[in-house]
């Protein structure tokens, strides 16, 4: 998104950062029941 502000985003960088967000949204999903896991088998 930065680079999209400061300058033209090529294909690439596009791609790239949809590819991380994709990834983040994965992580913050899984994060809750992983969490919850973890906490009631302690």
């Amino acid at each position: 998104m930065s680079k999209t502000m400061i300058d033209t985003a090529t294909q690439k960088d596009m791609l790239f950062g949809i590819i991380t967000g994709v990834i983040g949204l994965v992580i913050c999903v899984l994060d809750y029941p992983i969490y919850s896991y973890l906490k009631k088998n302690k």
